[in-house]
């Protein structure tokens, strides 16, 4: 057999072999186009059956807390979170029958309400918005952090006319005695208000106390112990203070540790504050009515 011919053989193989490829590419293709919409439809409706079970689980829950306490339940567990993005919100099916709530999401179940504007709501790229009180306070990566030690720390954020909201920040305690959240404060550099506080220098308890003219009562009026295991230091956790007349309501990552009532303070802005030597860092602060 002649070069010629030998080259001749080959190129046929080599075009055989590319047109096979070819083939192959084209066929996967097409089995792709087939398979992908069928697995997306698949998974989304994976993804509803699992947002119906969250939605069922809260219902469940607000009528627990209707049943143990005779008031419905005004928040939504932070646990609970649409796998689709979708957002959860109470739909008002019938006022006369609290005790049977409905559960709707934007992307499974009901058109929901307009939502309203947060009253406050910072990124952390600066400090507009905020009033410092006491102490030296500083944005550092995004974070606010109180940087003057062994002192009293206030800042405060808001409208004192406000009166219902829900207050809720990230929050990361490196060391120290722990950390608080104003809410129905006056804004006064002697603050008058309630302070929630993170306080494992209080024996490991969420406490809240009422303040006034910038004095806290000696005896914290609502306490309860941090869980065992607990992840005091070194670990953020989502903290939110809600009010609403004079219910109070205050959940650690999704958990309510406390719920009562209380008519001290009616009305007041938000804040935070810090003491003694402790490292804290606050993180996506927002008021929403």
């Amino acid at each position: 057999m002649t070069d010629s011919t030998k080259q001749m053989g080959k190129c046929r193989i080599h075009g055989f072999v590319l047109v096979e490829l070819l083939i192959v590419i084209m066929l996967l293709a097409a089995l792709l186009s087939i398979a992908v919409p069928s697995f997306v439809a698949y998974t989304e409706k994976a993804r509803a059956a699992a947002c119906l079970s969250n939605r069922h689980n809260i219902e469940q829950d607000k009528r627990t807390s209707y049943l143990n306490n005779e008031v419905p339940s005004i928040i939504i567990d932070n646990r609970y979170k649409c796998p689709s993005g979708g957002v959860y919100a109470w739909l008002v099916s019938d006022a006369t029958q609290p005790a049977f709530p409905r559960v709707g999401c934007s992307r499974h179940y009901a058109s929901l309400p307009a939502t309203n504007p947060s009253l406050f709501t910072s990124d952390l790229d600066n400090m507009n918005g905020f009033n410092v009180l006491t102490g030296k306070w500083q944005i550092s990566n995004g974070l606010l952090i109180p940087t003057s030690d062994g002192q009293e720390h206030r800042i405060t954020f808001g409208d004192p006319k406000w009166q219902d909201y829900t207050i809720s920040a990230n929050v990361t305690l490196t060391s120290g005695s722990g950390y608080g959240i104003y809410y129905r404060a006056d804004g006064k550099t002697n603050i008058s208000g309630y302070s929630f506080q993170y306080d494992p220098g209080w024996n490991n308890k969420f406490i809240v106390r009422r303040v006034f003219n910038g004095k806290e009562e000696s005896t914290p009026f609502q306490t309860v112990n941090m869980p065992a295991g607990f992840p005091i230091y070194n670990t953020a956790h989502d903290i939110s203070v809600t009010v609403l007349g004079s219910r109070q309501i205050i959940t650690v990552d999704g958990q309510t540790v406390l719920d009562f009532k209380d008519t001290a303070f009616a009305s007041g802005m938000g804040g935070f504050r810090s003491w003694g030597n402790s490292k804290v860092a606050f993180d996506s602060v927002n008021v929403t009515p």
